[in-house]
């Protein structure tokens, strides 16, 4: 299903924030993904010892020793976060990949798109009233008037 991702999100190209963030959300539901990205499924605290070795070809790596009891669960939290932030991050923009690129978690990275992206509707309506799109605009005499409508 991971390869349908492309017809059933769109590219987020940060002004359809909130079209956007409920088809990506819908989309890791249905991958069992959605709390990890939420942080309701909690990061285990398994410690691990690694190891440097050189594998056949001579390159360095390390690799995991002596892992604690809940390793196993420390490293299926890891593939499925990995895999919850890497679903988020294929359905950015190149420009906002670019901007979140550093980010370590799912969560750490959703948090971050909803503190930038999240639209208010003050926000969404003057959007709407400078929009090149050929769409009619809205007058700013019209924004004032739906104000109040909105809280």
């Amino acid at each position: 299903m991971s390869a349908s991702i492309s017809n059933l999100v769109p590219i987020f190209s940060s002004v359809n924030w909130n079209d956007w963030s409920a088809k990506i959300e819908e989309f890791l539901g249905s991958q069992e993904l959605w709390f990890y990205v939420k942080g309701i499924n909690l990061k285990s605290t398994a410690v691990f010892h690694y190891k440097t070795v050189k594998d056949i070809a001579g390159a360095s790596r390390s690799i995991p020793i002596h892992p604690a009891k809940n390793a196993p669960e420390r490293l299926l939290w890891d593939e499925k976060d990995f895999k919850a932030k890497s679903f988020i991050h294929i359905c950015l923009s190149t420009d906002t990949q670019t901007l979140f690129k550093d980010v370590s978690t799912s969560k750490e990275l959703w948090d971050g798109l909803d503190a930038k992206y999240q639209q208010t509707p003050l926000g969404y309506l003057s959007r709407l009233s400078t929009s090149n799109s050929g769409r009619t605009k809205i007058p700013p005499k019209t924004l004032t008037a739906l104000l109040p409508e909105l809280a």
